[in-house]
């Protein structure tokens, strides 16, 4: 199965650091809104990094190194979640689909090789819907639905009746732009954004920023009976 996938790099900022006036209880409740999950005392920056990438038990989107000490090698290592109104990793949520925006892309890049155009249709684009949300409630990127359907079945459910249909499923892209540039650098997906047997079709994004790569997209083409 060839799905385009892209995952976002860790960051890692150096600080000196004091720790702030006030009790343990704040300084916890501060810690949290910040996105910081667990603190490790390790003697490089390197090592912290290694750590944030190594992570199996929560999702670290990115690592601070304190050092209070600068004469000495040790600092704290703080893995962040990315979750937190202060968190300096947060995944902003994407902008909703603009269908006129999404439209003309698509459109454009079909007429450059000499393809008619598609049209919007509404149950194509709920099958996406489903499957979308589908991915992000479970935080996995595939074709095959949880409940073991695939997307002929998710567009029947819809009461779309088809003679051709095809699917496009990315993410981890914080954009309709990037998921649309992934699935052009996709030699399979590609040929489905290139086929002359679909006439509709309909695009959906869904974000869970609890799941490693937070942003589902899913693009349904299809031609009715």
């Amino acid at each position: 199965m060839n799905i385009f996938r892209r995952i976002w790099p860790f960051f890692i900022a150096i600080v000196f650091y004091m720790p702030p006036a006030g009790s343990d209880d704040d300084f916890g409740q501060r810690l949290a809104n910040d996105g910081t999950y667990k603190i490790i005392i390790v003697d490089s920056p390197q090592a912290c990094t290694a750590l944030c990438q190594a992570e199996t038990d929560h999702i670290c989107r990115g690592h601070i190194f304190y050092q209070a000490d600068i004469s000495k090698p040790e600092g704290e290592c703080r893995l962040n979640s990315g979750i937190g109104e202060n968190s300096a990793f947060q995944i902003p949520e994407p902008a909703p689909i603009d269908r006129a925006i999404v439209l003309r892309d698509v459109n454009n890049y079909r007429a450059d090789y000499g393809l008619a155009p598609l049209t919007w249709d509404d149950q194509l684009e709920s099958a996406a819907k489903a499957h979308s949300a589908d991915m992000a409630f479970h935080g996995v990127i595939q074709h095959e639905g949880t409940d073991g359907s695939h997307h002929g079945t998710r567009i029947r459910r819809q009461g779309y009746l088809y003679s051709i249909a095809l699917e496009n499923v990315a993410a981890g892209q914080r954009s309709w732009e990037g998921a649309l540039q992934g699935w052009k650098d996709s030699k399979a997906h590609n040929e489905a954004l290139l086929s002359a047997d679909v006439s509709e079709f309909g695009v959906a994004i869904e974000f869970n920023d609890a799941t490693r790569l937070a942003t589902y997209w899913t693009m349904v083409l299809a031609k009715p009976l």
